[in-house]
């Protein structure tokens, strides 16, 4: 298929607090480049796109950075000024998949990656869902059940 027959993505930001200063913003994607999963923190959004790039929004709407992904993004999370990348990291083996779990720091917007470290998922199980507790900590939750925690400073 044609990059120009691609149905392109729209991000609509609408902000809780409006009379604050902050605007509503729509970002149009272009040639075929559709988005597949968003997170967000304090004051940034970020859409990672079937292009495997990881687009970092102000708030504001201006794109700030676009990190490049080398390996199939399993699914974002964001809190305050953190963001948690799980991606594939390899082929799955004995009915467990080969997952990492990178945190990239968004303060300052340097966009360093604090870690980069296993994500264990039970074997014969899928991830079904990755977030931040109200206090900030990462916790992940597979189809048989378990809930993981992780740790990590900063």
């Amino acid at each position: 298929m044609a990059a120009s027959r691609r149905k392109s993505s729209n991000i609509e930001f609408r902000p809780f607090n409006e009379w604050a200063g902050h605007k509503v913003w729509n970002y149009q994607f272009k040639n075929g480049e559709s988005i597949e999963c968003l997170a967000m923190g304090s004051g940034w959004c970020s859409a990672l796109t079937n292009f495997n790039q990881i687009r970092i929004f102000s708030q504001t709407g201006i794109q700030k950075h676009i990190i490049s992904q080398g390996s199939p993004v399993v699914t974002m999370a964001g809190y305050e000024s953190l963001l948690a990348i799980v991606y594939h990291s390899g082929p799955g083996m004995f009915g467990s998949f080969q997952m990492r779990l990178k945190m990239v720091n968004m303060v300052n917007r340097d966009y360093r990656i604090i870690f980069d470290t296993e994500c264990p998922v039970s074997r014969d199980a899928n991830l079904v869902w990755l977030g931040f507790s109200e206090e900030g900590q990462l916790l992940s939750f597979d189809s048989e059940g378990v809930m993981r925690a992780f740790t990590f400073t900063s």
